[in-house]
């Protein structure tokens, strides 16, 4: 039993890592040699499976331990080879989309964070292809980056791939969504807190029947988390959220529509008189379709939505409540939450990081932007 003391500026996972090493050196163990299971290590050491993952996962980047999937950490041999040299590169994946503006700030934010240290920035654009993110992070990883920032792409089907980087390296830090089951360090709007505040302000003129346009999606949690704040701003002034006002869009061919969509929810007996949208893409479409059924924004129709900068529809000028996200303060942290990992600064448990967005109010009759930062 090697239960770990306080070390004033060594961590627990810096602890374990070396006790390793130096038994493997101590007990000339061979390549190929088992390391026990994590699970072992874990109360062997009185630390979290998390804090032993961390070790290991740093004795893999130096070439000391090698992992076999579903067989185990073994004994690599690391005599022969010299400690891994860092290649002062990070590698940013992110979904690029025409007229898009948030990737520009957040690669902004990360570059000037990367400047400071010397590091290169490498820039991915997967296209919100699952295929292309895994084809870019495996191309990365041969390349030896020393880091990833990755954003993941809707309905990712590259959580396992994603969930053995934590294990195998190079650090990564997710940002916009994350994994709730995968320990990783991430940086993230707080999406609950916009969506609250967005409805709250909803409520607060008067709403009471209000709609949310969202997709079906799975482990996007920022989508889960927006329409989390919404049914909670509900329950809070006493609405009981209606899972009928929950509603995807209809896809076409580069266009998304709620044309039908707002035409029924309109003709119910309790019609709906707001919508609050997941993304502008979305907001946009809802004006859309409430000027097709003849409906005025925001007279007759309200609406609230999480402004991502994904396009702007520049037929259409209507006030919104918007929900702006601090895009270049993601990509700021971000790269300084990775930065410490790779320079091995910080503990073992995963950084979480929920940045407050603003909520900007429109109204075009008075002239007026109010700004909430509560």
């Amino acid at each position: 039993m090697n239960k770990l003391g306080r070390l004033d500026g060594v961590s627990r996972y810096q602890q374990v890592r070396e006790i390793l090493r130096q038994e493997i050196i101590e007990q000339n163990m061979k390549p190929g040699e088992r390391l026990a299971p994590e699970r072992e290590l874990a109360e062997r050491f009185g630390v979290s499976r998390f804090t032993v993952c961390r070790a290991l996962s740093a004795l893999v980047q130096e070439g000391v331990l090698v992992r076999q999937q579903g067989n185990g950490t073994f004994v690599s041999s690391w005599r022969e080879r010299p400690i891994r040299s860092r290649t002062q590169t990070i590698a940013l994946s992110i979904p690029l989309r025409r007229n898009m503006r948030i990737p520009g700030e957040i690669v902004k934010g990360a570059a000037h964070a990367m400047q400071e240290k010397d590091y290169k920035l490498v820039l991915t654009d997967t296209s919100n292809s699952a295929l292309a993110e895994a084809r870019e992070i495996e191309k990365h990883r041969r390349e030896r980056v020393d880091g990833f920032i990755i954003w993941p792409v809707d309905r990712d089907p590259n959580y396992e791939l994603l969930k053995e980087l934590l294990y195998t390296g190079p650090p990564i830090v997710l940002i916009d969504r994350f994994f709730e089951d995968i320990p990783s360090d991430f940086v993230v709007t707080d999406n609950f807190w916009g969506a609250y505040e967005a409805t709250r302000i909803l409520i607060e003129r008067g709403h009471r029947r209000i709609a949310h346009f969202s997709a079906l999606t799975s482990r996007n949690t920022a989508l889960e988390q927006r329409r989390a704040g919404y049914e909670k701003a509900l329950m809070d002034n006493g609405i009981d959220p209606d899972p009928e006002l929950v509603c995807p869009p209809m896809e076409y061919p580069g266009a998304i529509s709620f044309r039908h969509t707002m035409v029924y929810l309109r003709r119910l007996p309790d019609p709906i008189t707001a919508v609050f949208t997941v993304n502008d893409p979305y907001a946009w479409a809802a004006c859309r379709a409430a000027l097709d059924a003849g409906l005025e924004v925001p007279r007759d129709i309200e609406i609230a939505t999480f402004f991502d900068e994904l396009g702007v529809d520049e037929g259409l000028d209507v006030p919104f409540i918007r929900v702006a996200q601090p895009t270049y303060e993601m990509g700021l942290r971000a790269a300084e939450v990775l930065l410490d990992r790779i320079e091995g600064i910080g503990g073992a448990e995963p950084i979480r990081i929920f940045l407050k967005p603003k909520v900007v109010t429109e109204d075009k009759a008075e002239q007026r932007t109010v700004i909430s930062e509560q």
